[in-house]
């Protein structure tokens, strides 16, 4: 069957009669019913011809795995894409039949398929993840489809959520003075390079691992990082944009980075961000099993927490803390301007130097 132009098509030559003789509906059923002719009885239409009827007829299904291609689509890169594939996948692999309608598949499907990757071993957060990624591209695909069904990913339980999460250790001050003097001992290692920058500055890793090297601002009054939306990676939220000053063993590496870097280098760490894309899978890995080391029980997350504590400790105010994590919705380089706020924000993190050395 070919495709006619509208003003050719029956249906509008004075007929609201979709089945009129050579309306398109009429050509279709009919090439179907010569098609699918076996000898008095017919063959099932194939999928996607069933799929046309369907349509026509106002009763479109849609399946999970079209709301899987749905989702890929908004994907914004390949790790995106990649975290599609899985999350849709835990699911599209614990129901009846992958090619099942949505308004078919139960709760029951669902939170068997929650409880069997519990059962797996999996962490409560782990799970909880896909499962909100999924239920809300369902409820999108809802919408968009005007479908009369419920979303059968609503009222679903991660069981004990949240009562197995392991609560992140801070350094002491003698473990981080031991893990500061590993990082210096091996500062030519990207990983080392990614340590030392978290240690003096509280940043996550993949504000590091994926930063520009002319972020990494030298010449100015104050060094400092300047962390913000870049292409080849997102930041958690927009309170994460932030400057964050450069001092102690965070200063040092940053001018090693810098006096090691080639002419026409754009990311700090190459290795970790190729074709615009940041693998933070990789360079959390990695700088963990640097970290792991030297003290099993933490992380690279533990710098975090740790400089949060260290800042407290010398009696920093809540306001410079919380804008040098970047959890402050009211800048302070928005309200000072960026050199006073610079200052600011400097100063605190060298009272924080000062008061552990004189506890040294």
């Amino acid at each position: 069957m070919e495709a006619a132009p509208l003003q050719d098509q029956a249906i509008f030559h004075g007929t609201t009669d979709y089945r009129a003789e050579g309306s398109p509906y009429s050509d279709f059923m009919e090439h179907l019913a010569f098609k699918h002719d076996i000898g008095g009885r017919y063959s099932d239409a194939e999928p996607h011809e069933q799929r046309a009827i369907d349509i026509l007829h106002g009763q479109e299904k849609v399946t999970l795995l079209d709301v899987k291609a749905l989702a890929e689509k908004q994907a914004q890169n390949h790790k995106k894409k990649v975290e599609n594939e899985r999350f849709f996948n835990y699911f599209l692999d614990n129901i009846p039949s992958k090619t099942l309608q949505l308004g078919a598949i139960r709760r029951k499907h669902i939170q068997d398929a929650v409880d069997k990757l519990l059962a797996e071993g999996k962490k409560t957060g782990t799970v909880k993840k896909p499962l909100d990624y999924v239920r809300k591209h369902v409820r999108e695909t809802i919408h968009l489809y005007e479908l009369n069904i419920t979303n059968p990913f609503d009222g679903v339980k991660v069981k004990g959520h949240g009562t197995d999460v392991e609560k992140r250790k801070p350094f002491t001050l003698d473990q981080l003075n031991k893990v500061k003097q590993a990082i210096i001992n091996k500062k030519d290692l990207p990983t080392s390079q990614i340590a030392g920058l978290l240690a003096d500055t509280g940043c996550r890793n993949g504000e590091i691992g994926g930063i520009r090297l002319d972020h990494i601002i030298l010449d100015h009054d104050i060094p400092h990082l300047k962390i913000a939306e870049q292409v080849n990676r997102r930041l958690k939220n927009k309170n994460s944009e932030r400057v964050v000053p450069l001092v102690g063993l965070s200063l040092v590496i940053a001018k090693h980075i810098v006096s090691k870097a080639k002419d026409d280098q754009v990311y700090a760490f190459e290795t970790y961000n190729q074709n615009n894309s940041y693998n933070n899978d990789n360079c959390s890995a990695a700088t963990n099993k640097l970290i792991k080391g030297i003290c099993p029980n933490h992380t690279s997350h533990s710098f975090r927490h740790t400089l949060r504590d260290r800042l407290y400790d010398a009696s920093v105010p809540a306001h410079e803390v919380n804008n040098l994590a970047g959890w402050a919705a009211e800048k302070m380089v928005d309200h000072y301007g960026l050199s006073k706020g610079l200052e600011r924000l400097y100063s605190a993190l060298q009272t924080m130097l000062k008061h552990e050395n004189n506890k040294n």
